[in-house]
């Protein structure tokens, strides 16, 4: 794996996303599943990681 993997932020909530460049700033995130979803499309997964900016 390349040590210059980025994680792309769009969700501008989320207290860790770098608005000016929309890029996380975190070395890494965590993705969980969505519960109770069963739909096998892409909206099955969630940021764990997500925190909410105040």
């Amino acid at each position: 794996m390349s040590n210059n993997q980025k994680i792309n932020c769009t969700v501008h909530s989320c207290k860790y996303n770098e608005r000016d460049c929309n890029m996380c700033n975190l070395e890494q995130i965590t993705v969980k599943p969505y519960p109770n979803c069963d739909s096998k499309k892409t909206d099955e997964s969630v940021c764990g990681s997500y925190k909410h900016t105040n």
